[in-house]
Parts: structure tokens; sequence; C-alpha cells
């Protein structure tokens, strides 16, 4: 069975050069709705949070609010000389507050790009969900932003083959709290997860 292979960086600060001395990323293709547009995703309230807003700070935009998860694509040409099929889900940090969404990850996604993989910038559901925690996991960040991490991971490697991708060449790295939740994702079986609030496809091996 297929396993994640995890990078988790609770301090980001040094990634500045790497992202500084990236090649110019490729543009990205739309962004992929997790669970369907117009779907409220699995264990939410509609309407509990305000509109998905996004921040310009120094280091760039920072996303808060968001209720409806999706991944960002940032594919690398096959005709890049480090080219193997291997992708990375990047999870930019925020504290489980917001996302900081350049500097933890579309600069992320631009070094990555320049080393011949192919990036998937996470855009997981912010902030705390209060509801949905389970009884000796710790509710810092509550289950939504790993059920948001694992459909991920599952819609990316049932929509490998179609992009050139090796499926059992899938990584995560994470920033600060996208660092917790690649560490999450990594150890923390579906298994624990209410049935109806994970798909089938969304299933991977800790």
């Amino acid at each position: 069975m297929a396993r994640l292979a995890v990078v988790s960086v609770v301090v980001s600060g040094l990634l500045g050069t790497c992202a500084a001395s990236a090649a110019t990323m490729p543009p990205s293709t739309a962004e992929w709705s997790l669970f369907g547009e117009n779907i409220t995703a699995p264990g939410d309230r509609t309407g509990f949070y305000t509109a998905e807003t996004v921040q310009h700070w120094p280091a760039g935009r920072v996303i808060r609010n968001v209720s409806h998860p999706s991944l960002q694509p940032f594919l690398v040409d096959s005709s890049h000389p480090r080219f193997d099929g291997t992708a990375v889900i990047v999870a930019p940090g925020g504290a489980y507050k917001w996302l900081t969404w350049d500097a933890e990850g579309v600069d992320i996604a631009t070094w990555l790009n320049s080393l011949g993989i192919s990036a998937f910038v996470l855009k997981y559901r912010v902030p705390f969900r209060p509801w949905l925690c389970r009884p000796g996991f710790g509710c810092r960040s509550g289950d939504a932003p790993l059920i948001d991490a694992q459909r991920a991971v599952g819609l990316l490697r049932s929509r490998s083959r179609a992009l050139g991708l090796n499926a059992s060449r899938i990584g995560f790295i994470g920033f600060s709290a996208g660092g917790h939740l690649t560490a999450h994702i990594s150890t923390v079986s579906t298994r624990g997860l209410t049935a109806q609030m994970i798909s089938p496809a969304a299933q991977t091996s800790p």
C-alpha cells in the first residue's frame, strides 16, 4: 500500500532563500475543489464563519475564513530535466487561524517546481472547528484540516495517471501549523475519523 513521504517544518523562516532562488514558476492550473463546488465540506456548518478573505502582508497574501478547501496545482512539464513524476502537497502555516498562502505555499511550490517536482498547495479549513474534535486527540486544530489533507492525498492519487504523475511518489510538506498537519496525516489513521466525514477516495495509510 502506498505511503506518504513527509517533511514537517515547524520553523520556516529559512525557506525564504529557497523561494527567492527558484526558477520562474509555470502558470498554475485551476484550483481543485476537494469536495465539489457549492458542497459543504464534511462535518462543517454552513454560515458559521464569515466569507473567505485575502489580506496582503509584507510576506505576501494571507487567507482567512476558509470553508471551501481546495488544491492549487503547480505542474512541472515532463520535459524538465529532473522530472520523474514526483509530486508534493504543500500545507501553509498560520496557527490554524489563517493560511500564509504565498510565503509558505506558492513560494514553496515555485521552489519545488525548480527541482522538477510538481506541487499542490492545500487550502485547508481555518480557523478551528470546535465541534470537530475527537476525545484523546487534542483539540488545538480539530479534525477539519486532517479531513481536508486526507482528501487531498486521495484526490491527487486518483488523478495522478492523467497528469503523468507517479501515485507512489506523492509527498507532503508543511510549515508551522502545516508542519503539525503533516505530522498528523503521517501518523493518524483515517479509521479514527467519523465514517461520514471521509469518502473512500480519501483513505490513506499512515
